[in-house]
This record gives structure tokens, C-alpha cells and sequence, in this order.
């Protein structure tokens, strides 16, 4: 499983040591291969990996100079055997001569990029048939090779921003999905919906029952004083508690709290809580009119 985050985080990395020049070209595009192989992008690791091997799979001029991206293709300087310049007065032979197409590693480059020298040039052979010119060495100058290092170093951070973008799409994507939008109600209810109406109708059925409950109690309570203040108290207290679920469920207005404090389904939980006073009231109730129902067959009386 891609873990997009530590994708993430290493292409971030990888971007600021590129900027602040702290990192070779090859070592980051190692890194972002990987991840380009991770993300299943063809495309650029393609590309990544031509630039980390060289385009030595073209054999042929012609071929390098089709395939290569236009700002490997440079120019040299021509040498004499004792490295002495040659001076080519005609500018067209001197441009078509002159080219080269740089094909070699990017860490072949970055190592030799003060002396870069090419022995019997392939264009100097044709300069020495033809016209008779001493070609015997050529030499690709410096600011060439930084012109081609600095432009795979600009392709590779659009890469990596491409990739960052990406990457937080689907880790948004991923969240959305995962994000709770039905409460288990006997069967699923979308709160979105229309069927809204329905959980607002159940919690007030409930509620209008338990007082009814509530009042069916009143002539035990004044037969039995005694044990009206514990139940008091304890009814109360579940009565708060059903009085916070259905505000929660219904408003939402409780789910900031439940999230203060570590709870995130404040729906379920609220729909919990309710169930559970429910249940309660009901067991408090039966309990008091079985005792009720004993003590009226013992013949107390007031």
C-alpha cells in the first residue's frame, strides 16, 4: 500500500535540498524514481531514468540528436594534439561541426563538468578528411553542462510538485470518503437527506413517552415519600442525559464537546446514550410498580 504521506514528506525534502543546492541532481532523481514508480508514472520515470543511465540505447548520431531533449544538445570547442584551438571561420561548417550531443549519465556530467573532453570527436574526423584540419580532441565548455544540469534540476522539481499536488488529492479524497454521513437506526438513515424528519419524529415519540412514564409515577411517589428523593435524583440525572443526546443527534450542537474530549462519532454516541436512558426509565418504572403493586397487596394503608 502507497503511504502517501512519507511520499510526501520526501519529496518535500528532496525539493529544499535541491533549491538549497545540498544535494546532487542523481542522488534526487534516484529518490524520485522510486516514487514515480510508486505513483505508476511511466511517463517520468522514463525520462528519470535516461537521464540517471544515459541515452546510450540510441547508437547512432542521428538517433541521439532525434531523441535527446533539446538542452542536452551543445556545442564544443575543437583542439589540436598539442590542445591548441582551432578556429573555424566559416560559421555554417563551424555550426554544424561544433554540435554535440551530450548522451553520457547526469552524474557523468556533474563529475566532470570543469573536463569534459572528447577524444577524436566524431564531427572532427570529417573536419580532418574533408578539410584537412588538425581535429584530434574537443572539449564541451563548462557553462554548457551547467546549462543541461540546471534544466534537469528545473524538470525535476515541476515533477516533484506535480507529484505533492497529487498525493494531497488523494489523501483528501481518501478523508472524504471515510467521513461518517449515516446513523444506525435499525437501518441506515442519511441526516442529509429528507429522511432527516424521521429521527426527528422517533426522539420525540420517545420523549413524549417517558413523560408519560414520568407522570404515571406521581401516585407511588405520594404513597411511598421516602424513596421519591433517590429516584428524583436519579431520574433527573438520566433525564439530562436524554435531554444532551437529543439535542446532540438532532442540532448537532453537542458534537464540539464530544470532540473536545476525544470522542469524533458524537451522532453515535448520542443515539447510545439516548437508547441507554430509555432503557433505564423503563427499568426504574416496572421496578417501582412491582413494589408498588406488592406493598397494595399487603394492605398498607395510609
Amino acid at each position: 500500500m502507497v503511504n502517501y504521506p512519507r511520499i510526501i514528506q520526501q519529496l518535500i525534502q528532496t525539493k529544499d535540498d535541491l533549491i538549497k543546492d545540498e544535494i546532487k541532481i542523481s542522488s534526487a532523481l534516484l529518490t524520485v524514481r522510486s516514487i514515480a514508480k510508486s505513483l505508476n508514472d511511466s511517463v517520468n520515470f522514463e525520462w528519470i531514468d535516461l537521464e540517471l543511465n544515459g541515452y546510450h540505447k540510441f547508437k547512432t548520431v542521428g538517433e541521439l540528436e532525434k531523441n535527446l531533449p533539446e538542452y542536452r544538445i551543445t556545442y564544443c570547442q575543437f583542439y589540436d594534439e598539442y590542445k591548441r584551438p582551432i578556429i573555424i571561420e566559416d560559421q555554417k561548417i563551424k555550426k554544424d561541426a561544433q554540435k554535440y550531443p551530450v548522451g553520457q549519465e547526469i552524474s557523468f556530467i556533474e563529475e566532470h563538468i570543469e573536463s569534459y573532453w572528447i577524444l577524436n570527436p566524431v564531427n572532427g574526423q570529417a573536419l580532418r578528411e574533408v578539410f584537412n584540419v588538425p581535429v584530434f580532441q574537443a572539449h564541451v565548455p563548462p557553462a554548457h553542462l551547467s546549462r543541461i544540469i540546471s534544466s534537469v534540476k528545473s524538470k525535476l522539481i515541476e515533477i516533484i510538485d506535480e507529484y505533492i499536488n497529487k498525493c494531497e488529492l488523494i489523501i483528501k479524497s481518501s478523508d472524504d470518503t471515510q467521513k461518517p454521513t449515516k446513523v444506525q437506526l435499525g437501518e441506515e438513515i442519511n441526516i442529509k437527506d429528507t429522511n432527516q424528519n424521521i429521527v426527528e419524529n422517533f426522539f420525540s415519540l420517545a420523549f413524549h413517552k417517558l413523560r408519560e412514564i414520568i407522570f404515571g409515577e406521581e401516585t407511588f411517589f405520594k404513597e411511598n415519600p421516602s424513596l421519591k428523593s433517590p429516584i428524583v435524583i436519579i431520574r433527573s440525572s438520566i433525564l439530562l442525559i436524554f435531554y444532551l443526546s437529543v439535542l446532540a443527534l438532532v442540532t448537532k450542537g453537542f458534537s464540539a464537546l464530544l470532540s473536545f474530549v476525544g470522542i469524533s462519532k458524537s451522532n453515535n454516541v448520542a443515539l447510545l446514550l439516548t437508547v441507554l436512558a430509555v432503557i433505564l426509565y423503563i427499568i426504574i418504572y416496572l421496578v417501582n410498580k412491582r413494589k408498588n403493586g406488592r406493598k397494595s397487596n399487603g394492605g398498607i394503608t395510609k
